[in-house]
């Protein structure tokens, strides 16, 4: 195919949104990635990708051409897979989940999988939003809602309790909680039931969420495994039929057609190693 260098350069582009971070993994300079996806343009006449706040998001006959090049990528892996049994990975390798798994838990334990796998770039990837996988944006999506693509391998590994939690002494009246782009959780529902109101402050973390309700006497939401690492934190009681604890599975996701990557295989046994079982919270201690 003449132009799959040029393909792999969409690729990577739409991996990172940037064409600086894809310079990084193609080891050459952002103007030659720009003059490569200029070329492709040009090629096609017809833009490859548009900027949205600054990231490179792929216009729709982008994400058709870079789907074609995830799909090429992965015959080609899963070729020399069959026939030369490569079992060492070296380059980057993307898990994408939530910013609170990654700092607590996954980076923590992320000697272990470089331990096995010396000639990884571990990328640890946090978004809110869901990352397509199909396009290239992650090898592994960690989603605490049950993924609905056909392609996808899924699996639950771990269960997310979330309470209602005060500083000690206080009895709040306001809460803080996440954006509203999130009021449809159920935690979020489970809270505004709960106050009687709207949040007074919303936060796109928990920790920021915990370290601003100590502060301000307020009430929040949290997980079970966060709210353990602030002390002076206390989980609320029912008023009446007001529930406080809510949970959600935790699902691990990645493409059928990737199933038989030794880089996969090991990537979802240590994943599995972090999170002791489907039925028990992240930090496997907690009780709900």
């Amino acid at each position: 195919m003449k132009n799959w260098h040029l393909f792999k350069y969409a690729m990577i582009v739409s991996r990172y949104g940037s064409y600086k971070l894809a310079a990084r993994e193609l080891k050459t300079s952002a103007i030659t990635v720009a003059r490569k996806i200029e070329s492709l343009e040009k090629i096609y006449r017809t833009p490859i990708f548009s900027t949205v706040d600054g990231a490179k998001i792929a216009t729709p006959f982008g994400e058709k051409l870079i789907q074609t090049a995830v799909a090429l990528d992965g015959q080609i892996t899963q070729f020399e897979n069959d026939n030369f049994h490569q079992e060492v990975f070296s380059g980057p390798f993307v898990i994408n989940g939530l910013s609170f798994i990654n700092n607590f838990f996954l980076s923590e334990y992320s000697y272990l999988f470089l331990e096995k796998n010396p000639s990884v770039e571990l990328i640890l990837q946090a978004s809110e939003s869901v990352v397509n996988l199909s396009l290239g944006h992650a090898d592994i999506s960690l989603r605490l809602s049950e993924p609905k693509e056909t392609d996808l391998v899924r699996k639950p590994l771990a269960t997310v309790p979330v309470a209602l939690y005060a500083p000690l002494e206080s009895k709040p009246n306001k809460w803080v909680g996440l954006p509203q782009e999130l009021d449809w959780l159920p935690e979020m529902k489970m809270a505004r039931e709960y106050f009687q109101c709207e949040p007074s402050l919303r936060i796109d973390n928990y920790p920021g969420i915990a370290k601003a309700a100590k502060r301000s006497e307020f009430g929040c939401l949290l997980p079970s495994c966060i709210a353990n690492k602030f002390s002076g934190l206390y989980a609320l009681e029912p008023l009446g039929e007001s529930p406080v604890t809510a949970s959600r599975k935790m699902w691990l996701a990645y493409l059928e057609k990737r199933k038989n990557e030794p880089v996969i295989t090991l990537a979802t046994q240590w994943l599995s190693t972090v999170f002791s079982h489907p039925n028990k919270c992240l930090c496997g201690l907690c009780k709900w």
